[in-house]
């Protein structure tokens, strides 16, 4: 079975990937699609697993570098998942007989925050950032913030260096178990001081 995840909500659409990952009895392997080549593809979706085992191979954002015109599905014999952390357009998906293709969709109040943020205006983020967490994770709408700060050049580089400072150590702080309170609540208390 050929599968591909994309779309705008990474997080949900990662989580959906390592649960197949969990879930999966047999030799997994990962590759990445950015220095795969047609030879290679070949040789991993075809090739037996050793001892017969289901075989589950997993192609990290290959679609995305336009390669998808070489590829030739005829005859694979493995489970294929290609996952693309964005969302591609109808015409960057090739037709694959069969296949699953799932989109994870982000909400569009996401974006009404990460469209507004700029310096001072961190208070009026607050009511928005709270109604994003109804629909969406706060890790996915951390991962958007910094997307945004990438994209932005309304912040003079030393408070952007500043902000990617304090997003860096909330992050890490999360991960370490170290945080004080809810990464949710930490997440506000950034988004405030914008």
């Amino acid at each position: 079975m050929i599968t591909v995840l994309h779309g705008d909500n990474t997080v949900v659409s990662r989580q959906a990937l390592n649960n197949i990952i969990s879930s999966f009895k047999g030799e997994i392997i990962t590759l990445d699609g950015k220095s795969l080549d047609v030879t290679d593809f070949a040789q991993v979706s075809r090739s037996g697993a050793m001892f017969d085992q289901k075989r589950l191979v997993i192609i990290e954002n290959f679609f995305s570098f336009n390669k998808k015109s070489r590829l030739d599905f005829a005859q694979i014999d493995s489970d294929l998942i290609f996952y693309e952390s964005k969302k591609l357009s109808p015409t960057s998906i090739p037709i694959i007989k069969d296949a699953r293709i799932q989109e994870f969709k982000a909400d569009p109040i996401i974006f009404k925050l990460v469209d507004n943020i700029r310096p001072g205006n961190g208070k009026n983020l607050i009511l928005v950032y709270r109604q994003c967490l109804k629909t969406s994770e706060p890790e996915f709408i951390f991962a958007m913030i910094i997307r945004q700060l990438r994209l932005t050049k309304l912040f003079p580089p030393d408070k952007l260096k500043l902000l990617y400072e304090k997003l860096l150590d909330l992050d890490y702080k999360n991960k370490t178990g170290q945080l004080i309170g809810s990464f949710k609540s930490n997440l506000e208390m950034f988004i405030f001081n914008i």
